[in-house]
Protein backbone atom coordinates (compact mmCIF):
# COMPACT_ATOMS: atom_id res chain seq x y z
CA UNK A 1 0.00 0.00 0.00
CA UNK A 2 1.87 3.10 -1.20
CA UNK A 3 0.53 6.62 -1.02
CA UNK A 4 1.95 9.37 -3.22
CA UNK A 5 2.27 12.86 -1.81
CA UNK A 6 2.27 15.64 -4.38
CA UNK A 7 4.24 18.70 -3.29
CA UNK A 8 7.28 18.97 -1.01
CA UNK A 9 6.29 22.09 0.91
CA UNK A 10 5.40 22.23 4.59
CA UNK A 11 2.13 20.30 4.16
CA UNK A 12 3.64 17.63 1.92
CA UNK A 13 6.42 17.00 4.41
CA UNK A 14 3.86 16.86 7.24
CA UNK A 15 1.92 14.21 5.30
CA UNK A 16 5.15 12.25 4.77
CA UNK A 17 5.85 12.44 8.51
CA UNK A 18 2.37 11.17 9.38
CA UNK A 19 2.69 8.31 6.88
CA UNK A 20 5.99 7.40 8.54
CA UNK A 21 4.49 7.49 12.04
CA UNK A 22 1.70 5.20 10.82
CA UNK A 23 4.11 2.92 8.91
CA UNK A 24 2.29 3.68 5.65
CA UNK A 25 4.65 3.45 2.66
CA UNK A 26 4.79 6.79 0.88
CA UNK A 27 6.58 8.55 -1.97
CA UNK A 28 6.82 12.33 -2.10
CA UNK A 29 6.94 13.87 -5.59
CA UNK A 30 7.77 17.45 -6.45
CA UNK A 31 8.51 19.34 -9.67
CA UNK A 32 11.49 21.06 -8.03
CA UNK A 33 14.77 19.83 -6.64
CA UNK A 34 14.73 18.84 -2.98
CA UNK A 35 17.27 20.18 -0.52
CA UNK A 36 19.80 17.80 0.98
CA UNK A 37 18.15 18.32 4.39
CA UNK A 38 14.73 17.38 2.97
CA UNK A 39 16.15 14.27 1.30
CA UNK A 40 17.85 13.23 4.53
CA UNK A 41 14.62 13.72 6.51
CA UNK A 42 12.60 11.70 3.99
CA UNK A 43 15.16 8.89 4.10
CA UNK A 44 15.00 8.93 7.91
CA UNK A 45 11.22 8.56 7.71
CA UNK A 46 11.50 5.77 5.13
CA UNK A 47 9.71 7.91 2.55
CA UNK A 48 10.69 7.64 -1.09
CA UNK A 49 10.98 10.78 -3.17
CA UNK A 50 10.95 11.87 -6.76
CA UNK A 51 12.23 15.31 -7.62
CA UNK A 52 12.06 17.37 -10.79
CA UNK A 53 9.10 15.37 -12.09
CA UNK A 54 7.18 17.12 -14.82
CA UNK A 55 3.41 17.17 -15.21
CA UNK A 56 3.43 14.01 -17.32
CA UNK A 57 4.81 11.96 -14.42
CA UNK A 58 2.78 9.03 -13.19
CA UNK A 59 4.24 6.02 -11.32
CA UNK A 60 4.63 2.63 -12.96
CA UNK A 61 2.40 1.04 -10.33
CA UNK A 62 -0.97 2.47 -9.37
CA UNK A 63 -0.79 4.31 -6.03
CA UNK A 64 -3.17 3.33 -3.25
CA UNK A 65 -3.90 6.99 -2.64
CA UNK A 66 -2.78 10.50 -3.45
CA UNK A 67 -2.27 13.29 -0.90
CA UNK A 68 -2.24 16.85 -2.26
CA UNK A 69 -0.38 19.80 -0.82
CA UNK A 70 -2.51 22.99 -0.64
CA UNK A 71 -1.04 24.59 -3.78
CA UNK A 72 -1.65 21.61 -6.06
CA UNK A 73 -4.81 22.11 -8.15
CA UNK A 74 -7.16 19.23 -8.91
CA UNK A 75 -6.56 20.00 -12.60
CA UNK A 76 -2.95 18.73 -12.30
CA UNK A 77 -2.45 15.84 -14.77
CA UNK A 78 -1.24 13.47 -12.00
CA UNK A 79 -4.45 14.14 -10.06
CA UNK A 80 -6.64 13.71 -13.14
CA UNK A 81 -4.99 10.38 -13.98
CA UNK A 82 -5.40 9.17 -10.40
CA UNK A 83 -9.10 10.07 -10.44
CA UNK A 84 -9.60 8.23 -13.76
CA UNK A 85 -8.07 5.17 -12.09
CA UNK A 86 -10.37 5.56 -9.04
CA UNK A 87 -7.39 6.27 -6.77
CA UNK A 88 -8.49 8.14 -3.62
CA UNK A 89 -7.33 11.78 -3.76
CA UNK A 90 -7.18 13.65 -0.44
CA UNK A 91 -5.87 16.99 0.67
CA UNK A 92 -3.15 16.89 3.33
CA UNK A 93 -5.76 18.25 5.73
CA UNK A 94 -8.32 15.52 5.05
CA UNK A 95 -5.66 12.81 5.20
CA UNK A 96 -4.72 13.98 8.70
CA UNK A 97 -8.31 14.48 9.85
CA UNK A 98 -9.03 10.78 9.25
CA UNK A 99 -7.00 10.16 12.41
CA UNK A 100 -8.43 12.99 14.55
CA UNK A 101 -11.10 12.29 17.16
CA UNK A 102 -11.83 15.85 18.24
CA UNK A 103 -13.97 18.54 16.67
CA UNK A 104 -13.03 20.65 13.71
CA UNK A 105 -14.01 24.04 12.33
CA UNK A 106 -12.92 25.23 8.86
CA UNK A 107 -12.51 28.88 7.87
CA UNK A 108 -12.06 30.08 4.29
CA UNK A 109 -12.61 33.17 2.16
CA UNK A 110 -10.61 35.99 0.66
CA UNK A 111 -9.98 38.26 3.64
CA UNK A 112 -9.82 37.77 7.38
CA UNK A 113 -9.15 34.04 7.59
CA UNK A 114 -6.10 34.20 9.86
CA UNK A 115 -7.67 36.78 12.15
CA UNK A 116 -10.89 34.77 12.43
CA UNK A 117 -9.06 31.49 13.08
CA UNK A 118 -6.96 33.19 15.78
CA UNK A 119 -10.04 34.74 17.39
CA UNK A 120 -12.02 31.48 17.42
CA UNK A 121 -9.05 29.57 18.85
CA UNK A 122 -8.65 32.23 21.56
CA UNK A 123 -12.37 32.06 22.46
CA UNK A 124 -12.31 28.26 22.67
CA UNK A 125 -9.24 28.38 24.93
CA UNK A 126 -10.87 31.00 27.17
CA UNK A 127 -13.86 28.63 27.43
CA UNK A 128 -11.51 26.00 28.87
CA UNK A 129 -11.17 23.89 25.75
CA UNK A 130 -7.93 22.68 24.24
CA UNK A 131 -7.88 24.28 20.78
CA UNK A 132 -5.21 24.65 18.11
CA UNK A 133 -5.13 26.93 15.09
CA UNK A 134 -3.77 25.06 12.10
CA UNK A 135 -3.79 24.68 8.35
CA UNK A 136 -2.55 27.63 6.35
CA UNK A 137 -2.15 29.74 9.49
CA UNK A 138 0.81 27.64 10.56
CA UNK A 139 0.98 24.01 11.54
CA UNK A 140 -0.36 21.46 9.05
CA UNK A 141 -2.97 19.04 10.40
CA UNK A 142 -0.73 16.05 9.64
CA UNK A 143 2.01 17.51 11.87
CA UNK A 144 -0.41 17.86 14.76
CA UNK A 145 -1.61 14.26 14.39
CA UNK A 146 1.93 12.90 13.86
CA UNK A 147 3.12 14.65 17.04
CA UNK A 148 0.49 12.78 19.07
CA UNK A 149 -1.47 15.89 20.11
CA UNK A 150 -5.18 15.35 20.74
CA UNK A 151 -6.83 18.74 21.26
CA UNK A 152 -10.58 19.14 21.71
CA UNK A 153 -10.76 21.44 18.67
CA UNK A 154 -8.81 22.15 15.51
CA UNK A 155 -9.58 25.51 13.90
CA UNK A 156 -8.37 25.37 10.31
CA UNK A 157 -7.56 28.08 7.83
CA UNK A 158 -8.14 26.54 4.41
CA UNK A 159 -7.56 27.63 0.82
CA UNK A 160 -9.85 27.05 -2.13
CA UNK A 161 -7.51 24.28 -3.35
CA UNK A 162 -7.92 22.45 -0.06
CA UNK A 163 -11.68 22.83 -0.18
CA UNK A 164 -11.87 21.26 -3.64
CA UNK A 165 -10.87 17.95 -2.04
CA UNK A 166 -12.48 18.50 1.36
CA UNK A 167 -14.79 15.92 2.85
CA UNK A 168 -17.80 17.56 4.50
CA UNK A 169 -17.90 14.75 7.08
CA UNK A 170 -14.52 15.85 8.45
CA UNK A 171 -15.79 19.20 9.73
CA UNK A 172 -18.18 20.11 12.52
CA UNK A 173 -18.73 23.54 11.02
CA UNK A 174 -17.37 26.07 8.63
CA UNK A 175 -17.14 29.76 7.91
CA UNK A 176 -16.99 31.29 4.45
CA UNK A 177 -15.77 34.85 4.88
CA UNK A 178 -16.03 37.66 2.36
CA UNK A 179 -14.53 37.13 -1.07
Amino acid sequence: MTWYILGAGTSGLAAARLCSVQSVPAVLADQNSLSDDTKAQLKLWGTGFIERCDESFFPDTTPDGLILSPGVPVTHPFVQMAKKMSVPVLSETDYGLQFFDGRCLAVTGTNGKSTTVSLITHILKKAGLDALACGNIGTPVCDIIASGKHPDWLVLELSSYQLEQASAQAYDGGLFLNF
